[in-house]
């Protein structure tokens, strides 16, 4: 996972997402069940807080790569 990042390498969504993947499948190796809710609050109270959802999703099928 990323380490803390400064005011000139700033998070964007392509880190962001990466981030996460990597989190899940750290987490996963671990045999952490990561399916789930899970409230994510800010200790700073202008800033909003979210509820994220994960859930088991089917795998991408590409027909040109599967063997007849």
């Amino acid at each position: 996972m990323s380490q803390q990042r400064s005011d000139t390498n700033r998070m964007d969504v392509p880190a962001f997402e990466t981030d996460l993947i990597d989190l899940v499948d750290e987490a996963r190796s671990d045999g952490v069940s990561v399916a789930g809710a899970y409230d994510v609050r800010t200790p700073r109270p202008d800033e909003p807080d979210y509820t994220v959802e994960i859930t088991e999703v089917s795998k991408r099928r590409y027909p040109w790569t599967e063997r007849s």
